[in-house]
């Protein structure tokens, strides 16, 4: 990430915050269009779905203070919605230097698209040895410094694992890394069949919930539930207003949290958005036929060890 922020690095800070100010307003324009044409919207439905975003606390907060988060989110996009692996390889890498964001990754090698992911592996490696070289860091420290701020560095998460783990235990715990891990590969074990039958929009809406749901994020980071809005968007019945519902709370219902003087970060707002988050990836699963097989196999095996008592 430090050197695609080269250019900038080389105009006055000024000139620099309004540039990139101004790319964030594009990509976010460009991110949302792209979905919202994809599930057939005409122009003005597509006008409505951009706008809708634009105004996403989420969106403004990135646009706002500067943040990387609208870039990560189109990178993503991008990466599943072209084929060419190389292509989809380098905009895949570029959203993976945000390690909270590693489901993505992971879903797409569920999905098949094992040359895209080597490909990003291949660059993120040559990216971390010339920053080590660049800076006279280890390449050790190179790659494990992203963990090492996250620890402290940063504010408590809104809706994820890793948070409720700080909440219960202490922040910086380890075990906090190791539960978000555990409960992203289990999400995604529980979806595979879902992910593998969906469309790249279903697949990469899990791999955002699942990011959201077990790794730290900020409030700001919710902007990647774009193409979980877009599914909604598409979606009929219970699915769409569900998932309506979800996605307005935390694009629009910051605010009225806050005014409860409960926070977004304390323990019950947490626990509520996790749970949030848990409920709309269950109903995107149900959207393809046997694609929450392997979350009622865990449900079976949770009653059977609860039975004898386990």
């Amino acid at each position: 990430m430090y050197f695609i922020f080269i250019p900038l690095g080389l105009l006055s800070f000024t000139v620099a915050k309004a540039v990139w100010a101004a790319s964030n307003v594009a990509m976010a324009i460009g991110a949302a269009v792209l979905v919202a044409r994809y599930t057939g919207a005409n122009r003005m439905e597509v006008s409505a779905f951009v706008a809708l975003f634009l105004i996403a606390a989420p969106v403004r907060n990135t646009i706002g203070n500067g943040q990387q988060a609208i870039l990560v989110l189109l990178c993503a996009l991008l990466a599943y919605r072209i084929q060419q692996s190389a292509t989809a390889g380098t905009f895949l890498a570029i959203a993976l230097t945000k390690y909270s964001f590693a489901p993505v990754g992971l879903i797409a090698l569920a999905r098949g698209r094992v040359r895209a992911v080597v490909f990003a592996a291949a660059i993120l490696i040559i990216a971390a040895l010339g920053f080590a070289a660049r800076t006279n860091t280890s390449l050790v420290d190179a790659v494990t410094l992203p963990f090492s701020v996250s620890r402290g560095a940063t504010a408590p998460g809104t809706a994820d694992i890793m948070t409720l783990v700080d909440h219960f235990i202490g922040a910086g715990s380890s075990l906090g890394y190791v539960l978000a891990a555990v409960g992203a590969i289990a999400a995604i074990l529980c979806t595979y069949r879902s992910v593998r039958r969906g469309d790249w929009l279903h697949a990469i809406a899990i791999a955002a919930l699942i990011s959201l749901a077990c790794f730290k994020h900020l409030p700001y980071d919710f902007c990647f539930l774009l193409p979980v809005a877009a599914v909604a968007w598409r979606s009929r019945g219970w699915e769409r207003g569900t998932l309506a519902v979800i996605v307005f709370y935390f694009w629009y219902g910051s605010r009225a949290i806050a005014a409860t003087g409960l926070g977004l970060s304390s323990p019950i707002a947490v626990a509520v958005s996790f749970g949030l988050l848990i409920t709309a990836l269950y109903t995107i699963a149900l959207a393809h036929p046997g694609g929450t097989d392997g979350i009622d196999r865990a449900r079976r095996v949770s009653s059977w060890c609860a039975t004898r008592r386990l």
